[in-house]
């Protein structure tokens, strides 16, 4: 059984609420419909991204919504993690910073 707190119905001096979901496998037995939500914005371009585990186990997917680099540019990717999430978080975090090192992207 996977317990998850709802931070988001916490009010002053009162107790969280509870969520409880047993597994089957890499599923729920119910979807956590719980959602993550990043937004950002610049002078050019304005964002929203959305996730949600839904019957997985664990979310398992990652993005990347960056809107300062170096040449200007802005880049987003979504990043299934296709049954697990190790790999998603790897390009998550390794995709850009790798990207900046590529001399075809330094020449433009």
């Amino acid at each position: 059984m996977i317990n998850l707190v709802k931070l988001n119905t916490l009010k002053h001096n009162s107790c969280p609420k509870i969520i409880s979901y047993t597994t089957m496998g890499p599923y729920l037995s119910s979807p956590n419909t719980q959602k993550e939500v990043e937004q950002g914005t610049d002078n050019r371009l304005a964002f929203s991204a959305v996730s949600m585990q839904g019957w997985r186990n664990q979310q398992e997917d990652a993005h990347i919504a960056d809107l300062k680099l170096p040449n200007g540019e802005a880049i987003f990717g979504v990043f299934d993690g296709h049954g697990g999430k190790e790999v998603a978080q790897f390009v998550q975090k390794k995709y850009v910073e790798t990207l900046k090192k590529l001399p075809e992207y330094k020449s433009g």
